[in-house]
């Protein structure tokens, strides 16, 4: 069946251009009458797309069509194993990873699956944490599709208050703090975590936590999520170095750590995609990538190294290649091609994602999420850089 590929525009003005939010009042639907299943199917794709149907990215060459059939395989697999809990299934976000799967294929297994995942991670997780995730189990996207396709407000309103959380001035600031308590990836979850409740339209009501003499330690509500999308920006932009490596003291001792950056990478795109366009995104991502393949792949391995360097400070402590994260770093490749014609980056990107189906370790669950939860949108951008040039 065809599903509907939301192209998105090639480079952006010189001037950011601000996008529309996909709903700005929330995401409950008026009525009972549930949303239409094409209509929900777009939906997905326009909160965390683009992709193309699955048939249509396995045609592309051998490396695609063996992405797609191990998904298929291993998300079986999977399920049977981890069912809908959240701790063993929804790191990297299996809820959005089967929402997406649902609009590339129709399937309505992902779909239940999908929202299963996402209710038992809120209720189980967010809402039993009191709507203060860690930024690594911070993930929202899972969630706010929920809202969207479901209508469920309960959803949305976790979206918020997670946004919120993120929102405090304490974390803003540090998000450009190389010597804190700060990586790419808590910088990818802020603005990942603002991006989408500015998209859905999730109300800024604060985390309220009262005390018995009546007084307020919660978090409070009231954000801006425009106003606190560009300032986190900024912040992030502005902590990375001239030659595009991001120099992070804590856990990276200085180094830089791919899949880190490519989470980071993606965040970005979603940002100047849905939010706006604004031309210095396409620069930092464009030097990062340069940086990592020139500095961190491994071309024999088809691999990026987890860490560029050692440090006793990173549990992991390892220089050796990672084709495991490949995927979290792939999607940007296909996006700067889309955005500039040149094929550098495309070449470069057929070779990531290689590595990762000859190297990845989907037996994991941690791993399987990690190889689908951004990548789907490679093929897709990969399309659409075609004829550029």
């Amino acid at each position: 069946m065809a599903v509907a590929t939301l192209l998105c525009a090639g480079i952006g003005p010189s001037a950011a251009e601000t996008k529309a939010p996909i709903s700005s009042q929330g995401c409950a639907r008026n009525g009972a009458a549930p949303r239409p299943a094409q209509e929900a199917r777009e939906l997905i794709l326009r909160l965390v797309g683009p992709a193309l149907p699955v048939q249509e990215a396995a045609s592309l060459g051998p490396a695609f069509e063996q992405y797609e059939r191990e998904f298929q395989a291993f998300a079986e697999r999977h399920w049977r194993s981890d069912g809908a809990g959240w701790e063993a299934a929804n790191y990297y976000d299996r809820a959005k990873i089967f929402y997406v799967w649902w609009a590339r294929t129709g399937n309505d297994a992902f779909l239940k699956r999908a929202n299963e995942i996402a209710v038992d991670y809120r209720r189980n997780y967010i809402e039993a944490n009191g709507f203060r995730p860690s930024a690594h189990w911070s993930q929202m996207a899972g969630l706010a599709l929920h809202c969207l396709v479901t209508g469920d407000i309960l959803s949305g309103e976790a979206v918020g208050r997670v946004a919120d959380l993120f929102s405090l001035p304490d974390n803003i600031a540090e998000l450009a703090d190389l010597a804190g308590e700060m990586d790419n990836r808590i910088q990818a979850r802020t603005l990942e975590a603002l991006l989408l409740a500015w998209q859905i339209g999730a109300p800024s009501l604060g985390i309220p936590d009262k005390q018995p003499d009546g007084s307020d330690w919660g978090i409070p509500g009231g954000n801006d999520w425009a106003r606190l999308l560009r300032l986190a920006l900024e912040r992030i932009l502005s902590s990375q170095s001239p030659e595009g490596a991001y120099r992070f003291k804590q856990i990276q001792c200085g180094y830089n750590l791919p899949f880190m950056v490519g989470i980071l990478n993606d965040a970005l795109i979603q940002y100047h995609d849905q939010f706006e366009a604004s031309p210095r995104i396409l620069a930092a991502v464009k030097q990062a990538l340069d940086y990592l393949w020139d500095k961190n792949w491994d071309p024999k391995a088809q691999a990026f190294v987890y860490l560029e360097g050692s440090c006793l400070d990173n549990e992991d402590n390892s220089t050796d290649p990672a084709p495991d994260l490949n995927n979290l770093i792939v999607s940007g490749f296909g996006w700067v091609y889309r955005q500039t014609g040149d094929k550098t980056y495309r070449d470069r990107g057929d070779a990531v994602l290689a590595g990762a189906v000859k190297g990845a370790w989907l037996e994991g669950s941690k791993q399987f999420n990690q190889a689908y939860t951004t990548s789907y949108k490679y093929a897709a951008f990969r399309k659409q850089g075609e004829g550029k040039r």
